[in-house]
């Protein structure tokens, strides 16, 4: 019984003894028993590892070693937390760029639907470079699509009429050369695929390219807000503009690793001001006709 309650007391003593806390006395006692008690011998060595040659128990670098530790664990903590917060703000703004995205692509689908099941509607750009610019104008009413190209000092060169009805096809140049040609259904040109695809039969359906939406952020220039996008497709930079309205893109920019840049800048977009006029089928007087250059 007695054995029993030294042990308690000793066990009770260990941790203070071990950081040097106990009185001498309290040591003296302490000692004694474990030179008789291995099961207290054993409690002191789980709770310190180092002891000294003489027996005395040394729990300095044990304390050095945990105090170690505690920080170590710190700081992994700490790097953990840095680590799930990037990660958090990493799907948030993914989050957010991908409601971008699919607003901005929503907006476009319903606006290009308005315009293409439209009959009368205009549109032109301005494309600029390093070598220059010119202006593209392009209208449709009633079945029939223009398409007028003026250079950089706003003269026409080049016009393009087709009849949806009648698919009779007339693309004129303007002083080429000196000369004034017409070519009228050219077996070149006279292909469906073709007139959809280069002569913008569609109207204003490459205004809905979204391929280049991604790393979307809002810009405000001259007072609008717009949806911007930037990319880099094999080498070039990709810079749009959305428009935060109707989702339709209004400006894009090419920049190529060699610094050579091209812009596309869309104005003019309306529905139902055409006049037959405007589209009515080129006068050819003046014009050799060909039926290819």
């Amino acid at each position: 019984m007695k054995k029993e309650m030294e042990c308690k007391i000793v066990q009770d003593l260990l941790p203070s003894y071990i950081e040097k806390l106990t009185s001498s006395e309290s040591n003296d006692f302490i000692e004694r028993h474990l030179k008789t008690c291995d099961k207290c011998k054993n409690t002191l060595e789980c709770m310190s590892k180092n002891i000294k040659p003489n027996g005395k128990i040394d729990v300095k670098s044990d304390i050095k070693y945990f105090k170690k530790f505690k920080f170590k664990i710190g700081k992994w903590k700490f790097i953990s937390l840095i680590l799930i917060v990037l990660v958090i703000v990493g799907i948030c703004k993914m989050y957010y760029n991908y409601s971008l995205c699919n607003e901005i692509s929503e907006k476009n689908k319903r606006t290009l639907s308005e315009y293409q099941n439209a009959d009368n509607f205009k549109y032109s750009f301005f494309i600029t470079s390093q070598t220059g610019g010119s202006e593209a104008i392009h209208l449709y009413k009633n079945g029939i699509r223009v398409e007028k190209i003026k250079n950089e000092n706003g003269i026409f060169e080049t016009t393009r009429w087709y009849n949806d009805n009648t698919k009779e096809y007339i693309e004129l140049y303007h002083n080429l050369n000196g000369r004034n040609i017409a070519v009228i259904n050219s077996d070149e040109h006279s292909d469906s695929n073709y007139i959809m695809n280069n002569f913008g039969v569609d109207g204003i359906s490459w205004l809905g390219n979204n391929w280049v939406l991604k790393n979307v952020s809002i810009e405000k220039i001259d007072g609008k807000s717009y949806f911007v996008t930037q990319e880099t497709i094999t080498g070039t930079r990709v810079k749009a503009y959305f428009d935060t309205e109707t989702g339709l893109m209004r400006r894009v920019v090419h920049k190529s690793e060699d610094g050579h840049m091209m812009a596309m800048e869309i104005r003019d977009l309306e529905k139902g001001v055409v006049t037959d006029e405007e589209v009515q089928r080129p006068d050819l007087q003046g014009f050799e006709i060909m039926d290819h250059l």
